[in-house]
């Protein structure tokens, strides 16, 4: 049985409501995301986890990942900014 589990829940879901509360657009792509990883872990049967999962680590992560438009609409449109395995 795995002992490892999700924390800083509460911590990370505050963060969350602070951090893109002036961008929707930014609260939304990273609430998505946020989600998208609670549904993984809560609908994968063994809970997957080879260590403890710090959610507030992962939320400051997706929040400075998300934050600059500029950047993900030049990924989206196909771009590499920033790319380290450029040749």
């Amino acid at each position: 049985m795995n002992t490892h589990r999700i924390i800083n829940q509460d911590s990370a879901r505050e963060y969350f409501r602070q951090a893109g509360t002036d961008d929707p657009v930014l609260k939304t792509i990273v609430g998505r995301a946020y989600m998208r990883l609670l549904k993984a872990y809560y609908h994968s049967i063994d809970h997957r986890l080879e260590a403890d999962l710090d959610l507030r680590f992962v939320a400051e992560v997706l929040v400075d990942l998300f934050k600059d438009r500029d950047v993900m609409k030049r990924i989206l449109e196909g771009e590499r900014p920033g790319a380290w395995d450029d040749d």
